[in-house]
């Protein structure tokens, strides 16, 4: 595996946040892009992005909240496992598991 980097943002808002968000994945390339608060609902789409792939989870009852995990595809295609989860508001928890031959990572997002 290529250099292992994750960026973590509390982005409260990821609409109005989108274009400054693609300027870092842009110019960090991180592994993985961890976002709380993104205050979307289920029915909102994000943008592609190019080389990534998105997890996502939007609290179904109240405003706000909402996490999304972005990974790099080219890193982290076969590696990913989403884990289920036990507690009560699963959609504002994601634990992924991160492995091959070499590595074993948890990464939780709440």
């Amino acid at each position: 595996m290529e250099k292992f980097t994750i960026y973590y943002h509390n982005i409260r808002g990821i609409k109005s946040k989108w274009a400054s968000l693609m300027n870092i994945i842009e110019e960090k390339q991180p592994t993985l892009v961890a976002l709380v608060e993104t205050h979307t609902k289920e029915q909102e789409m994000y943008e592609r992005i190019p080389g990534y792939n998105i997890i996502r989870r939007e609290r179904k009852e109240k405003e706000g909240g909402g996490i999304a995990l972005i990974y790099k595809t080219s890193t982290m295609q076969n590696m990913i496992t989403i884990l289920p989860s036990e507690e009560e508001n699963e959609d504002i928890i994601l634990w992924i598991k991160i492995a091959n031959s070499r590595i074993r990572i948890k990464v939780g997002i709440v």
